[in-house]
């Protein structure tokens, strides 16, 4: 299993200002948006938990101004846009999984901050009519909203001492970091298995934490003094997909994923009385990628876990599971074998089917991935009852790779039926028009993209929360 982590879009921003070279006139009007008071609401709740000067995350520039947003105003309209940007197709702010007419999902996720149409709208007028400023007194005080906090008794894990992210180098300004996460004693996994019902994650450092990933991994003690550790001090080691050691000196043969954080991202607050068993001497493990574009003069971060066990069995056993495929030796396991994007290819489709036997099981929440080529994922459920959309990102952004919990009562959550089939479909573009394989690869890959663990590789794969009503069997 490989889970490629976000490479952080900022870039892709900082490079570009607004065509005007004066700003406008305030002439008075009163019939269209200006800043004050129109547009300073929009970008407050939309963008600001990320783009702020007092804690910038992920190292990005602060939007706060109309200095700010003026001078960017073109491109934020561009990212903004409820169909993206041809040129540049990625969403900001990046919340992916998004209704279409070809899928709609049947509710809408928890924690969605994308900019509405009637906002697009607002912001589009805005820039027709000439950005005007207007009255900064017509504003009403706006507080960047806080990200809820985890409710209940949660515990904390950390690293095991301060880490230095690498300075930037070369035009490098990205690492990444798995950290054994410990307990105030010095423990990184329970003795006995335990119930879970809730993550929050709190970067040390947010000028450089640009998102986390967290993992499970069974005997993680016994594997740490067996070599997975590279620094003790830290408990840390270089990881850049799984939880593997990056420059091949110990390899971990089995762990799990159990939630991503990115900057303005929610705690993970399971509801519907789902817990997840952590199985005695299992531990949990961080994977940070680090970002240093806004050259930070602060390097160091230890970052914090809370964790918030349940004190009792709950009524609903939540868990993930991978489906789709992703390794080399899966080529034929694919709805029309082999796997592989041609080069030149675009919008190439890859699907894969699983008819699992579970009737009775709810889906609640997606982490969908590929690596570079991909460009849209979908997936699907089948069966008597008609075909239902679970989840659709319909613009991939190998950057953005997040959770989408539904929005919904228990009894509406999609549940599997005898002979259900979930089928993912994912598309791909291994032609010089990705703007991925250019930026990372330095264009298409010319020996076709097949299945594997490299970037260079693709994988079609959606991490599915899936609960019993009842203990899991």
């Amino acid at each position: 299993m490989r889970v490629v982590s976000w490479m952080g879009m900022i870039g892709v921003l900082a490079g570009c200002s607004n065509d005007s070279e004066t700003k406008p006139a305030d002439d008075g009007a009163e019939d269209t948006p200006t800043f004050h008071p129109d547009i300073v609401p929009i970008i407050g709740e939309n963008c600001q938990q990320c783009h702020n000067s007092a804690q910038p995350m992920g190292g990005a520039f602060p939007l706060e101004t109309y200095e700010q947003v003026y001078a960017y105003a073109s491109v934020l309209l561009k990212k903004m846009s409820p169909e993206g940007d041809t040129q540049d197709p990625f969403f900001m702010p990046p919340f992916n999984a998004r209704s279409t007419d070809e899928c709609a999902p049947p509710h809408s996720f928890r924690g969605n901050y994308q900019v509405s149409a009637e906002e697009y709208a607002v912001f589009d007028a805005w820039i027709t009519a000439g950005m005007e400023e207007g009255d900064p007194g017509a504003s009403a005080a706006f507080t960047v909203p806080p990200v809820p906090a985890l409710s209940g008794d949660v515990y904390a894990l950390s690293f095991a001492g301060e880490y230095q992210v690498p300075a930037p180098s070369m035009g490098e300004n990205d690492s990444f970091r798995c950290f054994a996460m410990e307990r105030e004693d010095g423990s990184v996994a329970p003795p006995s298995s335990v119930w879970i019902d809730g993550f929050e994650f709190t970067p040390g450092n947010p000028d450089v934490a640009h998102h986390m990933l967290l993992f499970s991994v069974p005997n993680l003690a016994e594997q740490m003094a067996n070599g997975l550790v590279e620094d003790p001090q830290t408990q840390s080691w270089p990881c850049d997909g799984g939880v593997s050691r990056s420059d091949g000196a110990y390899t971990v043969q089995e762990f799990d994923l159990m939630w991503g954080w990115v900057p303005g991202g929610l705690p993970l607050d399971l509801g519907w009385d789902m817990g997840m068993r952590l199985e005695a001497n299992t531990g949990l493990v961080v994977q940070m990628h680090y970002n240093t574009l806004a050259n930070p003069s602060d390097l160091s971060d230890r970052s914090s876990l809370g964790v918030r066990l349940m004190e009792q069995a709950p009524e609903r056993e939540a868990f993930f599971e991978l489906i789709g495929v992703g390794s080399a030796g899966a080529s034929d396991e694919v709805d029309e074998p082999p796997f592989l994007v041609p080069l030149g290819a675009t919008e190439h489709i890859e699907s894969y089917t699983l008819s699992p036997d579970a009737p009775g099981v709810r889906m609640w929440g997606f982490i969908p991935h590929m690596h570079l080529a991909g460009t849209a994922l979908q997936m699907r459920q089948g069966g008597d009852g008609g075909d239902t959309c679970l989840v659709n990102v319909p613009r991939y952004d190998y950057n953005w790779q997040q959770m989408y919990i539904y929005e919904s009562d228990w009894s509406q959550l999609p549940q599997l039926q005898s002979g259900d089939a979930l089928r993912v479909q994912c598309t791909y573009d291994n032609s010089e028009s990705n703007v991925m394989l250019e930026k990372y690869l330095g264009g298409p890959v010319t020996e076709g993209v097949r299945l594997g663990d490299g970037t260079s590789d693709e994988m079609c794969l959606v991490g599915v929360g899936f609960a019993c009503d009842g203990l899991c069997e």
